[in-house]
């Protein structure tokens, strides 16, 4: 089985004494720390899909979130699902049931720009808080699928999972295998930043990865 992450732009975790950053690397930090909530240093402009440059700042964080909800239907358009349930990876500290959070956010978003077949629903949270990763929190598959629990739907149907960011991908594939367990179909992630060590040709044209393809070990 697959699971695809299809990334809005590509985040730069190098430090500029050693990469050179562009104008899309600093458009792409901006875009994730608006939506983590982070404080933003001045401005970015970033082009829509219908081609119009789109401020992002401290006093419109909320433009970050129509962003990613347009990329995120078109890219579910692209794929050719137009009936499936938006499940939010649940944030660190997310222990309440239909508690608001950034993941609930972004599902929403996608949703909104969507055709009717497509929902937002928030059916995974975690038995207690866990550390932040970029805190030094736990990035183990195992250990974050141990700690998940899952309210799953009347009628197990197509999922794609929400995130602002995967830097290894273990969240992604712990809620995969959580929710698979209750039959629900998992192959697709969407989310808005895919942490990078290194530069990238086009942030904002990341290819897909296949968090499950484990070919390269053979």
């Amino acid at each position: 089985m697959s699971l695809f992450v299809h990334t809005m732009g590509a985040y730069a975790s190098y430090p500029r004494s050693e990469y050179e950053w562009r104008d899309d690397d600093y458009r792409v930090n901006k875009l994730v720390k608006a939506v983590k909530g982070v404080p933003i240093n001045g401005s970015a402009q970033i082009l829509s899909l219908d081609k119009q440059w789109i401020t992002i700042d401290n006093t419109n964080r909320a433009n970050a979130f129509e962003l990613f909800g347009r990329w995120g239907a078109k890219k579910l358009a692209e794929l050719g699902i137009s009936s499936a349930t938006l499940v939010p990876v649940p944030s660190s500290s997310h222990t309440v049931e239909n508690e608001l959070f950034t993941g609930t956010q972004l599902a929403q978003a996608v949703a909104y720009c969507s055709p009717e077949g497509i929902v937002a629903r928030d059916p995974l949270r975690f038995r207690s808080a866990m550390e932040k990763s970029s805190k030094g929190g736990s990035r183990n598959w195992a250990l974050i699928k141990a700690n998940l629990v899952c309210t799953p739907p009347n009628q197990p149907g197509t999922v794609v999972l929400i995130d602002d960011v995967m830097t290894l991908g273990g969240h992604l594939r712990a809620c995969a295998d959580v929710l698979r367990s209750h039959g629900m179909r998992v192959e697709h992630a969407l989310t808005v930043g895919r942490t990078v060590k290194t530069p990238v040709q086009a942030p904002f044209a990341m290819p897909p990865e296949d968090l499950e393809d484990f070919s390269f070990l053979v």
